[in-house]
């Protein structure tokens, strides 16, 4: 029921051919049983059609008509079956219009017809009998809203012991979600902790501070954008 389009051997490749030894080598990829073939083609009858390959049929027939593209009622419905085992062997239930990828290279008469077929397959992927292009069109914007979430997605970058890292003041990555820094006052000035008034500036007390003020800061996280299989 499959035809593949095989071109006449080139002038250069002609002697080429004539010179071919046959070849004893078997191969060693698994091989189906005839029990297998039969289970594949009892369990495959089981499926049914969806609307959606149904009308695809629906649209591939009248291509055919118009293009004068002869195939006959008994060839038409035995096409039914590699529908199906497609789909069984894939896992599925149902056959889906995805399944009937396989229907241009079942219909075409001459080599020269496969082309037009074959886009007709691509032209209708999207088809189906209760297609709604309103909501398709909301579905897509609706991805496309999620997918710019996902790119702009950041998480903390960590060190190859699973640390995460942080920037420090000199753009430093360090390990240390904190950082101290001297505490200043409102302009500017360091603050230092002098025994009679607490804490105050330096200049203010000259020599008579204990130690610097230091306040913890927080260290800048180190982010990435998140990597999805």
């Amino acid at each position: 029921m499959l035809r593949s389009f095989v071109g006449q051997t080139s002038e250069t490749s002609f002697e080429h051919l004539l010179n071919l030894r046959p070849e004893n080598k078997v191969s060693k990829a698994p091989k189906l049983t005839l029990g297998d073939v039969e289970d594949i083609s009892r369990n495959s009858d089981k499926l049914e059609l969806s609307k959606d390959v149904i009308y695809l049929c629906q649209i591939f027939r009248e291509y055919l008509i118009e293009n004068d593209i002869y195939v006959s009622g008994r060839r038409g419905r035995k096409i039914i079956k590699p529908l199906k085992i497609t789909a069984f062997t894939n896992g599925e239930s149902i056959v889906s219009i995805y399944d009937a990828w396989i229907l241009p290279h079942c219909l075409w008469d001459k080599p020269d017809q496969l082309d037009g077929l074959t886009e007709v397959f691509k032209s209708n992927i999207a088809v189906s009998n209760d297609f709604n292009l309103d909501r398709a069109a909301r579905l897509v914007m609706s991805w496309e809203s999620k997918s710019k979430q996902d790119q702009e997605k950041q998480v903390p970058a960590i060190d190859e012991y699973g640390r995460p890292l942080f920037l420090n003041i000199k753009s430093n990555k360090v390990i240390s979600a904190f950082r101290k820094e001297p505490k200043l006052d409102a302009e500017g000035n360091k603050l230092y902790l002098d025994d009679r008034s607490g804490e105050v500036p330096y200049d203010h007390y000259r020599g008579k501070y204990s130690k610097l003020v230091e306040i913890e800061v927080h260290n800048t996280p180190v982010l990435k954008t998140l990597d999805y299989s």
